[in-house]
């Protein structure tokens, strides 16, 4: 039962950061400014960045 309970838990915890990204690369999209200057701007790894737009990306591609 616990390893159902950290399977469930893990699924909900990247769901959320997928929702958290998902907003992030609309609000990256939507400034006008470069990646890389909207990145250094809110601090966040450029690298970290397109990971995340990657799996963004592909939920979007998979619900279509």
């Amino acid at each position: 039962m616990v390893i159902i309970m950290n399977s469930g838990l893990r699924a909900y915890n990247e769901q959320n950061k997928l929702a958290q990204w998902v907003q992030i690369v609309s609000e990256c999209r939507d400034s006008g400014m470069s990646v890389r200057q909207w990145c250094q701007e809110h601090d966040i790894n450029i690298s970290s960045y397109y990971r995340w737009q990657r799996k963004v990306y592909a939920m979007v591609e998979y619900a279509a």
